[in-house]
């Protein structure tokens, strides 16, 4: 069954059905009074029909021939070009279409004959079945030559065909017959056609071609393609080529329909084109890459070692968050251009993901050559780029090498130079590593699992968790924080330390984030609507720097609260201390229109950074939040004593408020609660637990539900 989008709803299918089956009934006494044998088949090729002639004919009685299809009876070679024909005919993009055609009888002979199918329309001119005309028919057992020049049905079928048909002679070459399609199609007339051979429709390069195939293969050339064609106006056209050998007028001669393929085969090209080049950067793709390296590696000596590099640029991620992705690509493009102009001439250079690149050259051997050409596309990569804001930008690049003297498969290969150049971001900027064995373990892991966590934020393995955040004085929830867990289909539950590092080097931090920020607001959107005996408690998440940096972060936002219906004065937005270092006012301007529809904006894990008391006031900061570190054993540590003092003190002059993590005991909650500050969260009140779970448990600690 072909799958077309045309394809009729199962509704419509029962109405066709209907249809059919009445057009069956009024088409049977037609059917059996055509004087030539007619059969009736569905569109899927199911025979419903037939006269006494075709029944005879085929060899088969009506009954037998029910339960068959046309693609039963038909020879196998003629299969797939039928097939085509009634396709076009089901879809209603031919009326009819004429082919010699063989069928194969039960006792094994097989017939050739022309059959003509048409479609048989209903009353909303849709086609709802096909009918087939067969005639001159003639056992292919025998050695006669078919002659067609006294046969009335065939000159019909072959004048008023809607397909191209030509009839030359196969000494001459010369034209003898022609129908109105092939002078429409080529731009002859009848009276140029006559006086022409088949060299004239032909790219004069290609004459020699077809007049040996005729020599070596006489009446042999049905069903071929991949012939060119010249029209009258000089363009040159692609067509399969039908042929049977026939009688004309008592000369041997070729009988030939031609399909126009042109298109098709254009648009095949562009399609290989696509499947195997990167159009952003118009690079060969891995797929490609890799077949010139096993092409190259096969052709080389045995023995002779072969490298390939792996380019990985840093911090790329970063340039689409701040920059766009619009000026991202743009830089990946001029990346690009830069290393094929600027290599060697017989370099290959592909995009192999992202800002991920692979370089192979067959005149580098050992892998001293191919760290001077890693060296070199450094210095191609750090040249200075400037963006549309007139700025400079230099990037960076983590290379790899992989070195094989033995035959190795190229995906292993690159894989290996991959790995080299994870290891080499992992060692610091601009290095250059060649692979190891020892490498592959450590590094595919870290591979998989960059794979992983793509497909668990595509398939909804993240699941959003919430601990409770309280008053220390009345022990009353006042909100809540998101917390993000990964529940792995083998592993089970992984804590988000184990994966946030690496959703935020690999850019994935940015749809992660995404769907926490929107899970939580259509949470805390619920919890708020619920409340009814206490003021309704706010929803904190966390924000990376990564994040902040998204230029669409800001229009982010303001889409989960508006889809959650939350109000933004529940919103709490987590920044970490690293947020205060970041150049320029992009984010701080991000958050202050942020703070201006009501959205809160808490300092976490403060004092574990970089903050200093000049910094607090570059951002609109609500709440300090206290490391669990300096909570934990705060009254055996007269050090952390005095910093959590201090950080409290200084938060209440700024008129901040103070929420102190990680509290485990009474005595500490009691201490906290002494030294002044106001709220905490930690699991002497609740661990983090699933929305289901957590709900049981704020109404133990003072949240009322309905």
């Amino acid at each position: 069954m072909n799958s077309d989008t045309s394809a009729p709803t199962m509704r419509e299918m029962g109405l066709l059905t209907n249809l059919l089956d009445r057009a069956v009934l009024d088409l049977d006494p037609g059917v059996q009074a055509s004087p030539l044998p007619t059969a009736v088949a569905g569109l899927t090729g199911k025979i419903l029909l037939a006269n006494a002639s075709y029944c005879e004919a085929m060899g088969r009685s009506l009954e037998q021939l029910r339960d068959l299809t046309v693609d039963d009876i038909t020879f196998a070679d003629d299969v797939q070009i039928d097939s085509q024909a009634r396709r076009a005919l089901a879809k209603g993009q031919i009326q009819c279409h004429v082919i010699h055609k063989r069928y194969l009888r039960p006792d094994s002979t097989i017939i050739s004959c022309w059959t003509k199918v048409s479609a048989v329309r209903g009353p909303d001119e849709r086609p709802i079945a096909l009918m087939a005309h067969v005639t001159k028919i003639d056992s292919l057992n025998s050695d006669t030559v078919e002659s067609f020049d006294a046969d009335q049905t065939f000159s019909i079928l072959f004048s008023s065909n809607p397909q191209p048909m030509y009839i030359f002679d196969t000494e001459t070459l010369s034209f003898l017959e022609v129908n109105d399609a092939a002078m429409i199609f080529y731009g002859y007339s009848y009276d140029e056609f006559r006086r022409m051979t088949l060299a004239d429709i032909r790219p004069t390069e290609d004459i020699k071609i077809i007049t040996e195939y005729l020599k070596t293969r006489p009446g042999t050339v049905r069903n071929t393609q991949g012939w060119r064609h010249k029209l009258a106006s000089g363009r040159i056209v692609e067509v399969n080529v039908n042929a049977h050998e026939i009688l004309w007028k008592e000369v041997r001669a070729i009988l030939v329909s031609i399909e126009d393929v042109t298109e098709r085969n254009m648009l095949e090209r562009q399609l290989i084109n696509q499947a195997l080049t990167d159009s952003l950067c118009n690079l060969p793709n891995r797929i490609l890459f890799l077949d010139r390296l096993g092409q190259s590696i096969l052709q080389a000596p045995e023995g002779q070692a072969y490298s390939i590099i792996y380019v990985d640029l840093e911090d790329f991620s970063w340039v689409n968050q701040s920059l766009g992705h619009e000026t991202g690509d743009a830089i990946l493009r001029i990346v690009a251009d830069r290393l094929v102009s600027r290599l060697p001439n017989n370099t290959s250079v592909a995009r192999i993901n992202g800002d991920e690149f692979a370089i192979f050259s067959p005149d580098v051997f050992l892998p001293s050559d191919a760290e001077g050409l890693a060296r070199t596309v450094q210095q191609v990569i750090s040249e200075a780029i400037r963006v549309d804001d007139g700025s400079e930008l230099n990037l960076t690049a983590s290379i790899g090498i992989a070195t094989a003297s033995t035959f190795t498969e190229p995906a292993e290969l690159l894989r290996d130079a991959a790995i080299a150049s994870n290891r080499a971001k992992d060692l610091g900027s601009e290095i250059v590593v060649h692979a190891q064995p020892t490498d592959r373990p450590w590094s595919l892991e870290r591979l998989n699992s960059r794979q992983e966590l793509r497909i668990a934020i595509e398939t909804g393995q993240l699941e959003v968790f919430y601990q409770p955040i309280l008053s220390l004085a009345g022990r009353e929830v006042q909100g809540l924080e998101a917390l993000v867990r990964w529940r792995h289909p083998e592993r089970g539950l992984i804590p988000p330390d184990q994966f946030i590092g690496l959703a935020e080097q690999t850019g994935l931090i940015i749809p992660l984030g995404r769907y926490v920020l929107r899970q939580a607001c259509l949470q805390g959107a619920i919890w708020a609507n619920s409340e009814t005996n206490s003021s309704p408690p706010h929803m904190a998440v966390n924000v990376s720097v990564a994040q902040l940096r998204d230029v669409n972060f800001t229009a982010m936002v303001h889409q989960c609260l508006s889809e959650s219906g939350l109000d933004p004065e529940l919103l709490y937005l987590e920044i970490t201390e690293s947020v205060l270092l970041e150049q320029g006012n992009a984010v701080s301007t991000k958050l202050e229109a942020l703070s201006e529809i009501g959205v809160h904006i808490s300092l976490d894990d403060f004092g574990t950074g970089y903050s200093s008391l000049a910094q607090l006031d570059r951002l609109p900061i609500d709440i300090l939040k206290i490391d669990r570190s300096f909570v934990t054993g705060i009254r055996d540590s007269q050090q952390h004593e005095v910093i959590v003092s201090a950080v409290i003190s200084l938060a209440h002059r700024l008129g901040l408020k103070v929420i102190a993590e990680g509290v485990e005991t009474e005595a500490e909650a009691t201490y906290l609660l002494d030294l002044g500050a106001e709220l905490a969260q930690g699991y002497l009140f609740c661990r983090p637990l699933p929305a289901h779970e957590i709900e049981h448990k704020l109404v133990d600690l003072g949240f009322q539900r309905p």
